[in-house]
């Protein structure tokens, strides 16, 4: 038998194999990963926050994505977030307050942040309260508040997306059924 054959044969073997796990790959991947890191988060307690003084600065990142909160100190600029895992956003302030950014730039600011896990291994530096020139902004329980918010938002749509992927297995397993049937 020739190498072709044998890979041939080899490929409907993987083929047939994986389109049946597909979708539960797909669910796992897409769905429960992302799911679990956005149950998972959590604000810590006041004590456990790290603390980071000094001017506020911002970097726009695109339309898309928005912009990092940044605290300037001895020369370094340390970015962070309010995106949640399951988000794609960065901003922290809402959408009507999007012009203190240019305003508050190089003004005293103080930032609570924490380490938030966003994938295998990865984490990122969210942004818990922000304090510009004596004002805040960004408050402890917004954080939390926002962070319960993701919780439903990531369970409804898990919810939503499993619902969706037995809906697109039963499709392809009656496909198949059907296949199998006009080849009779």
């Amino acid at each position: 038998m020739s190498l072709r054959i044998k890979f041939l044969k080899l490929f409907k073997i993987f083929r047939k194999y994986f389109s049946k796990m597909s979708t539960f790959i797909i669910i796992f991947f897409a769905l429960i990963i992302p799911w679990y890191y956005s149950v998972t988060a959590s604000l810590p307690a006041k004590d456990q926050l790290y603390k980071q003084v000094g001017t506020f600065d911002y970097k726009n990142l695109s339309a898309r994505t928005g912009y990092v909160i940044g605290i300037t100190h001895d020369g370094k600029t340390q970015y962070f977030t309010c995106r949640s895992p399951l988000g794609s956003r960065n901003d922290c302030l809402a959408p009507k307050e999007f012009n203190l950014l240019e305003l508050y730039k190089g003004k005293p600011a103080e930032v609570l942040w924490f380490k938030q896990k966003e994938g295998f291994g990865s984490k990122y530096q969210s942004l818990a309260r922000l304090e510009v020139n004596g004002k805040e902004l960004v408050s402890l329980k917004e954080t939390e508040r926002s962070i319960k918010i993701s919780h439903d938002g990531a369970n409804f749509a898990l919810g939503i997306g499993l619902v969706l992927g037995i809906l697109l297995e039963l499709g392809l397993k009656q496909t198949e059924r059907n296949r199998k049937e006009n080849d009779k």
